[in-house]
């Protein structure tokens, strides 16, 4: 499916039309009002013109991150991967500045899905996995983001 996204190149902005292949999603209508309206977190190589993505709604995620958080012993948290530690600190990935996706490299995305598999769907954990895998052997550049 084609999007249009604005990305900024040397300073200007300027529209992009990119393919998107969703290589998985896990969408959650939200709690209160039926809709998936809490927004979603997209995770993707970029492969050729195509970005293959694996979009996750924010609500679930959130929610497993703060579980994961919660029982991380005192004295734990700096052994929290990365991409956990960057959602707590509001910084990196899920940045308020990152509307176009941060770079993250593999290893700190399957090290994030390894660690949230006890509070995630497995299936979710898996298509992070796979995702970083494929990304890998491609050498291909990998980013995450809120949307």
């Amino acid at each position: 499916m084609e999007e249009r996204w604005t990305v900024f190149v040397n300073g200007r902005a300027v529209e992009r039309v990119v393919d998107v292949v969703t290589v998985a999603a896990f969408p959650d209508p939200a709690c209160t009002c039926g809709s998936s309206c809490m927004g979603r977190y997209r995770f993707w190589y970029e492969h050729g013109e195509s970005l293959f993505t694996v979009d996750v709604d924010r609500i679930r995620l959130n929610w497993a991150i703060d579980e994961l958080i919660d029982e991380t012993p005192t004295g734990g948290y700096e052994t929290l991967p990365k991409l956990v530690r960057d959602w707590n600190e509001d910084k990196g990935w899920c940045g308020i500045d990152e509307h176009f996706g941060s770079a993250v490299t593999p290893d700190d995305l399957a090290a994030f899905a390894d660690a949230l598999r006890p509070h995630v769907d497995g299936a979710f954990a898996s298509a992070l996995r796979d995702l970083a895998r494929t990304a890998t052997a491609l050498r291909a550049p990998m980013k995450a983001m809120t949307d």
